[in-house]
C-alpha cells in the first residue's frame, strides 16, 4: 500500500459463508511482537481451531494504484494494524471505496478514521479480533461500517486540502508582514 506497511484485506465470504468465528480460549502473548505478526498468528490458529480454512486473507503489500480501488471495493474489510502512521492515506483510500476499515490508534490514524472506522490500540489483540469478528459475523454491522466509511471519506478532498494549505500560507504571510507594516505606520506618524 501507499505507506509501505503490511496491511490485510479480508475478502468477502461466499454466500452461505462462515457463520461462526473461533473465540480465543487463551490470552495472547503480544509482548515484543508487532500487530501484523500477531494477526497472522491469530488467523493461522483460528483456521486450526475450525479445522478448515477461513475466507482468504490477503497480505497485500504493495498494490499498483490501478488495482487498489478494485481490491477495496471487493474486500470484506481493510485491516491496518500499525504502530504509527504520519497520515494514514491507505485508511482514507479504503474508506473512499466504501470498504469497512479496522485500524489501530497509532499516530494520526484516529484523526483520519474519525467515526468511519473501528479502532483498536496497536497492541490490543483482543480488540482487533473483536472488530474483525463483528464484521465477518454480522452483515448489518458490515453495511453500517461501509456507510460510515464513505461518509467520513467525503470529509476529505484534494481541493479542500489545497484551500486549507493556501489559507495557512496566507495567514503566515500576514503575520510575517505585520511588523513591517507597523514600522511603516510609525515612520508615517513621525514624519507627519
Amino acid at each position: 500500500m501507499v505507506s509501505g506497511h503490511l496491511t490485510w484485506l479480508l475478502p468477502a465470504p461466499p454466500i452461505g459463508g462462515p457463520r461462526t468465528f473461533p473465540a480465543r480460549s487463551r490470552p495472547w502473548n503480544s509482548r515484543g511482537k508487532n500487530p501484523q505478526s500477531i494477526f497472522k498468528q491469530w488467523y493461522t490458529e483460528a483456521e486450526a481451531e475450525l479445522g478448515r480454512s477461513l475466507p482468504n486473507c490477503v497480505s497485500a503489500g504493495y498494490v499498483p494504484a490501478a488495482e487498489l480501488g478494485i481490491l477495496f471495493r471487493n474486500a470484506h474489510a481493510f485491516l491496518m494494524p500499525s504502530l504509527y502512521e504520519g497520515f494514514g492515506l491507505p485508511v482514507l483510500e479504503a474508506m473512499s471505496c466504501g470498504c469497512a476499515v479496522i485500524t489501530s490508534t497509532g499516530g494520526s490514524l484516529p484523526e483520519i478514521a474519525g467515526n468511519g472506522a473501528q479502532l483498536f490500540a496497536p497492541m490490543d489483540i483482543n480488540g482487533m479480533a473483536q472488530a474483525i469478528a463483528s464484521l465477518l459475523l454480522n452483515p448489518a454491522e458490515l453495511t453500517r461500517w461501509r456507510e460510515r466509511a464513505r461518509t467520513r471519506a467525503a470529509d476529505f478532498s484534494w481541493s479542500k486540502a489545497a484551500e486549507q494549505t493556501v489559507s495557512v500560507y496566507h495567514r503566515t504571510w500576514q503575520r510575517a508582514m505585520a511588523p513591517v507594516k507597523n514600522k511603516d505606520k510609525n515612520k508615517i506618524a513621525q514624519t507627519g
